[in-house]
Parts: structure tokens; sequence; C-alpha cells
């Protein structure tokens, strides 16, 4: 893969939670290619080449909002066992962020 993850999302300033999102994984599995642990797979490395060029190129245009300027939206909410703890934390995106590369 020609993109290195860990130093776009520094510069470009991110979430994991972003990333998942805009990727289609779970924030485990975006927080294993920031870390240098694992790779994005081959079914999926695509997809994760697009989205990574398109936020370079926000990023160099300038286009990208602010870590703390903008409203955020909820994609996935939180999930609970059934004991009620909680299994999966709540995801948040900036919406113009998403405005901001396209989708």
């Amino acid at each position: 893969m020609p993109y290195d993850i860990a130093a776009i999302v520094r510069h470009t300033g991110i979430t994991i939670d972003e990333l998942a999102y805009l990727c289609g994984v779970s924030r485990t599995t975006a927080s294993k290619w920031v870390n240098k642990r694992s790779t994005p797979h081959v079914l999926i490395a695509k997809k994760v080449r697009e989205v990574l060029h398109d936020l370079s190129v926000a990023y160099i245009n300038e286009t990208l909002p602010l870590r703390h300027a903008s409203d955020r939206i909820k994609v996935k909410d939180a999930l609970l066992h059934q004991n009620g703890k909680r299994r999966r934390q709540p995801a948040y995106v900036r919406r113009d962020l998403l405005t901001a590369i396209g989708v």
C-alpha cells in the first residue's frame, strides 16, 4: 500500500472512528492500521487507498475542517451486552469532514 496510514491520520487530524467509518471497517481494525500492527486486507485495499487519497488531496488543498470546529453526527450507536455492560462504543464523525472529502 503506497500510503502511510499513520502519517495521513496524524497530518489530517482525523480520528480512528472517522477513518473506520470512511473505510467501512471496525474501530479496532482501523486502530491496527494506524499503529502498524496490520495492513488493509486485499478485498478492501482499493477502497482504503481511495479514502486515503481523498484525505491527502483535501489536506493538500486545505479543505479539511479543523478538528474541534464542527459538530459530530453519531454513525454507530453503543452496543450493549444483555447484562447491560457496553460492548461497543458509539462512533461519531464530523459532518464537514464528510462534505470535504465528498462522502
